[in-house]
């Protein structure tokens, strides 16, 4: 496989994918109490829906992180936030037909099956990890993958913080 590109593109590129793409898994914690608030959710339910997209996101960074061996991380990357972008599209389009003063436990099937998609982003991490390490010496991989997984791993904690505050500035709260 020949390498296109600079190694601090593929550093930009893969810290850029890694935010983007971790970014979508803080959307349930936050918004969990609103859902419940609607859809009157067992513990157990709600723990699950909190969790399913990191644990989809988990569970892919395996055969994504392997598959960059042989094609390189643009495939990869590609996918998993096409993946990612159709889960948050889908949700979006849920709450914007159905509102969310109409949702239901009849929607809950739907809501896992999105969050399955929207976790696809959090696979990015390990995309990114062998896409980084191709371009840097091992002189300076400690330095690369630490930006790389620094500024990446912001996105959680950063859209944590966000989501409330947009769903309390777009009134998104139902009181």
């Amino acid at each position: 496989m020949q390498l296109k590109g600079t190694p601090n593109r593929g550093l930009t590129g893969a810290t850029l994918g890694f935010f983007i793409g971790f970014a979508a898994v803080s959307l349930f914690g936050p918004t969990a109490k609103v859902f419940d608030q609607y859809m009157h959710m067992s513990s157990l339910q709600l723990g699950l829906l909190v969790a399913m997209a990191q644990l989809s996101g988990s569970l892919l960074r395996i055969p994504f992180g392997a598959w960059v061996d042989t094609t390189g991380g643009k495939k990869p990357f590609v996918i998993l936030l096409s993946m990612s972008a159709f889960g948050m599209a889908g949700l979006a389009a849920l709450l914007y037909t159905t509102g969310q003063e109409n949702l239901t436990m009849v929607h809950y099937p739907i809501l896992l099956i999105l969050a399955l998609f929207i976790g696809a982003g959090v696979a990015t991490f390990s995309v990114g990890i062998g896409q980084v390490s191709y371009w840097f010496p091992q002189k300076k991989q400690g330095w690369a993958l630490g930006a790389y997984a620094g500024f990446g791993n912001i996105a959680p904690g950063l859209f944590a913080w966000l989501i409330p505050l947009l769903i309390g500035t777009l009134m998104l709260t139902g009181t």
